[in-house]
Order: structure tokens, then C-alpha cells, then sequence
């Protein structure tokens, strides 16, 4: 299909069609008939495998199977009457959603949890608008990716979380000039997001009490002040005033051990402490006088909760960390505490 001098090397200048599919993982252990009804079946777009300039593309065509054939058949036409289809660089989707993610990673505030769930979630956009231009991306084409979303099911956090890349993306595009005009339709992703991981008050006290040292200081100390896992990890004895009973938040660890800046602006705090903590703390610096009180990587301290959990019979997807985070919060509503403070002690970027 086509005309190329040689092989398909860096000096062949034509579009040659290699195959015409879905490169998302639904038929991809089947064969057939078998992979056709799977790629049938789901939300995927249907993309034209092709070589541009002799290097690998793969031109999105959108999920609708007639239409995507249509494409493709306009595709080979173009060739066969000598025509270059040739895609424009920096301008399809793989390509400013890579340049967007590339520029939150050199962000002084990057944090590495947040880098591999963008890319996460753009390699999910990447299964529907593959490389397609975001010069010709219209307000309909964006609701309809919605409407299959929906479909497809899931989560309504997952829905929320890809919807916000994609915006992010396409804001990106406007910024750089791709496109003059967000093509967002008025409504967004509907549904409210389930609360999960949540324990009761003496579930909690059972599961402290269950973990191991260091793991069970540590969640001891996350029920008393709030704070997150992470930021309980940075701690180092500088930041800790015991003779004023205050913790200075300064940083966060992340899984991947890595230092960071807290998670939003307002996570930049000094937090009051208990006199329980206060011991917990002072416990602690006799034994790390000199680096992190909790050193232990992320990884391990998870297994440890797992572990409590399931002997407990507690266990539940979504229950982690986090949940005993969520105690202290429910500590502070009991208390009466006001919606403004209770923000400003978890170190929240905002009151809801």
C-alpha cells in the first residue's frame, strides 16, 4: 500500500498504512473474530498503524467503528493518488499531553505521586484521541469521550481525575497556541464521588494498638495531629519544638522515598501538639537524633497496616493510611471545631 524507495527507513518520506485496529488491551490475548467483538465492544479508539517519515504513528480516528473505516479508507485513497498525509508535530494529543507532563515535572514543586498519575491517566486519553490534532477537537467530540466514559463504567473519582487531565491538556494547548478555544462542553462528569476508607473510632484505637514499632507510634501520632503519612515520615528532630509543643510541617516524603514540598500551599504549617504526642515525639528523637524519626520506606508501612487490617477483619479496598488521617478530622467535628480552623490544622488548600 503506497510507493517507498527501500525499506521503511528514515529516508522514506511517504505514509505507508500498516494495519488498521485498536492498540488498547482489550483484544489483546484474542485473535479473530474473537478480537474483533472485544474491540467492538469497548470504548476504545480505532487507530490507522502507520509510518510517517519512516518513523511508527498511530492516527486516532475516534471509537465509532464506521467512521474510523471511512477515515481510514480516505487514508489509503490519499495514498494511492500520490498525496502526503503527513501529521503535524506538536500538535496531537501524545504530543501536548508529553510536553505538559514534562513541564509539571520540571515544576520546583513536582511531586512524584502527581507525575505518575498524569501519566497514568494520559495514557487511558491516549486509547481514545490517540495522536488526533487538538486543532480539530470540537466541544462534541469531548462530550461524546464523556457519554463513553460513563458507559464504560467505573469509578466516579476515575471519571473525575481522566475529565481534569483532559482539561489540563487542552489548557496546555491553548497556552502554547494550539488551539484558540476550550472545547468544553458546559457539563462536566456527574456523579459524587464515594467516600471510602473510613474506620470507627475504636476500630481505630484496635488498629493502633495491633500495629508494630515504629508503625504504630507513627499512627498514633497521624490520629493526633492530622497529619499525612508523608509528612509524618519528613519529620526531623529541627522541626520539632517540644518545649513549645509545635510540629513545623516543612515536607513530605514520597513512596518514592523522595523529599518533596508539602502537597498544597497551605500544608506549610506549624501544628500544635497534645502531651501524648509530645511524648511520641520526644520518644522518638532519643532514637533519630540526626535524620528522618520515621525513616522506613512507604512500601513497608503499608504491608504492616495491610496486615492489621485483614487479622482484624477491617480490611476494605480504598482503606489505607489515609484512614486514620480522616479519624482526626472526625475528632475535630466532634469537638465542634469550625470547618476554617479544622482546614488550616490538616493543612487543606481550601475549606470544603
Amino acid at each position: 500500500q503506497g510507493q517507498c524507495s527501500g525499506s521503511l527507513s528514515s529516508h522514506c518520506d511517504t505514509v505507508v498504512p500498516v494495519a488498521f485496529g485498536k492498540r488498547c488491551r482489550h483484544g489483546r490475548s484474542l485473535s479473530g473474530a474473537a478480537k474483533r467483538r472485544a474491540w467492538r465492544a469497548c470504548s476504545c479508539t480505532w487507530v490507522s498503524d502507520v509510518y510517517v517519515d519512516g518513523q511508527r504513528k498511530f492516527i486516532a480516528h475516534g471509537p465509532d467503528e464506521q467512521t474510523a473505516r471511512v477515515a481510514d479508507a480516505r487514508l489509503n485513497a490519499d495514498l494511492m493518488e500520490g498525496r502526503q498525509v503527513r501529521r503535524r508535530p506538536g500538535r496531537g494529543f501524545r504530543d501536548v499531553a508529553e510536553d505538559w507532563i514534562a513541564m509539571r515535572s520540571a515544576a520546583p514543586d513536582a511531586r512524584d505521586n502527581s507525575i505518575a498519575n498524569y501519566r497514568s491517566r494520559v495514557r487511558r486519553l491516549g486509547l481514545y484521541f490517540g495522536d488526533r490534532d487538538l486543532g480539530t477537537l470540537t466541544v462534541q467530540d469531548v462530550a461524546r469521550f464523556l457519554d463513553r466514559l460513563r458507559d464504560a463504567g467505573g469509578s466516579p473519582a476515575t471519571h473525575a481525575g481522566l475529565y481534569a487531565t483532559l482539561r489540563c491538556v487542552l489548557g496546555h494547548a491553548q497556552d502554547i497556541g494550539v488551539i484558540d478555544v476550550l472545547p468544553l462542553p458546559r457539563r462536566g462528569v456527574a456523579g459524587a464521588v464515594e467516600r471510602k476508607g473510613r474506620l470507627s473510632a475504636a476500630d481505630v484505637e484496635r488498629v493502633v494498638a495491633a500495629l508494630p514499632e515504629p508503625w504504630r507510634s507513627a499512627a498514633e501520632l497521624v490520629v493526633l495531629t492530622g497529619l499525612r503519612f508523608g509528612e509524618v515520615q519528613a519529620i526531623t528532630a529541627d522541626e520539632v519544638d517540644l518545649s513549645r509543643a509545635i510540629v513545623r510541617v516543612e515536607a513530605t516524603i514520597a513512596r518514592s522515598g523522595r523529599r518533596n514540598p508539602p502537597k498544597t500551599r497551605a500544608g506549610n504549617r506549624m501544628v500544635p501538639l497534645s502531651p501524648r504526642a509530645v511524648v511520641i515525639l520526644r520518644s522518638r528523637i532519643q532514637e533519630n537524633p540526626d535524620g528522618r524519626l520515621w525513616p522506613g520506606r512507604y512500601d513497608a508501612a503499608r504491608a504492616a497496616l495491610h496486615a492489621v487490617l485483614v487479622s482484624l477483619g477491617l480490611h476494605q479496598p480504598g482503606l489505607a493510611w489515609h484512614a486514620l488521617r480522616k479519624a482526626h478530622s472526625a475528632l475535630l467535628e466532634d469537638a465542634g471545631l469550625s470547618v476554617r480552623d479544622a482546614a488550616s490544622r490538616m493543612g487543606h488548600g481550601a475549606n470544603t
